[in-house]
């Protein structure tokens, strides 16, 4: 299954750290993050998002380019992303019917 999951992150255009430190002792997530690519982008959402993200420069070949860093809380992030997306959809319906530029 550990491999499935290096496949998967190795194949993939995008990261989502959410919540989570990825602390030095947990081994899945360190060996997961060494088939990252240079066309991958990373997003981390966490209180302490900078650190994580200093950190994870520092041990994997990461380019700040590849990074989106929010400190913000998962309970924020979400909420404030699913308006986002509600607002986006609504104004996807509106240019449909000839309403919305």
């Amino acid at each position: 299954m550990i491999r499935a999951g290096a496949e998967a992150v190795s194949n993939s255009k995008e990261l989502y750290i959410l919540g989570y430190s990825i602390p030095e002792a947990d081994a899945i997530p360190h060996y997961l993050l060494t088939n990252l690519t240079d066309r991958m982008t990373i997003k981390i959402i966490d209180l302490n998002a900078n650190e994580i993200a200093n950190r994870l420069k520092s041990l994997y070949p990461i380019k700040s380019k590849n990074l989106i860093v929010e400190e913000d809380s998962i309970t924020d992030w979400i909420q404030r992303d699913f308006e986002f997306q509600k607002h986006k959809e609504w104004n996807s319906t509106l240019k449909s019917m000839g309403i919305y530029p």
